[in-house]
């Protein structure tokens, strides 16, 4: 506590370089709410806003078609399930798993990856 505060790039370098595929600043963040709940810093009972533009995340068709993936996803991983019991049941050996990255659902609206349809040994005109 009697430590001085360090330089404000120095959280953002952190951010961008070590802890960059981690949620330890999720944590930190989790930590010290829990200790403003519980020496009653914060009352949940009310709420407020402030007048930040914030762009709305409310396209529900996205959602549908997020969530009917993810559940498409989870009924896939079942049926695998039932057909590898079935398939050892019967002596034979489980199906490989697909090598394809399914789990992700793609972002971007859509946007097609356009470098898998050049040749690779093709010159680009000019």
């Amino acid at each position: 506590m009697n430590d001085s505060v360090p330089h404000f790039s120095t959280f953002g370098k952190n951010y961008t370089r070590r802890f960059k595929d981690t949620d330890l600043f999720e944590q930190i963040f989790s930590h010290i709410l829990s200790e403003c709940y519980k020496y009653k810093f914060v009352d949940p009972t009310e709420v407020f806003v402030d007048a930040t533009h914030v762009k709305a995340c409310a396209n529900s068709k996205k959602m549908r078609a997020k969530i009917a993936h993810e559940e498409a996803l989870f009924y896939e991983e079942l049926l695998k399930k039932e057909i590898n019991s079935d398939r050892e049941a019967h002596g034979k050996k489980p199906l490989k798993d697909s090598d394809k990255d399914n789990d992700k659902p793609s972002s971007g609206g859509g946007m097609k990856d356009f470098t898998t349809d050049v040749p690779k040994d093709e010159k680009t005109i000019k």
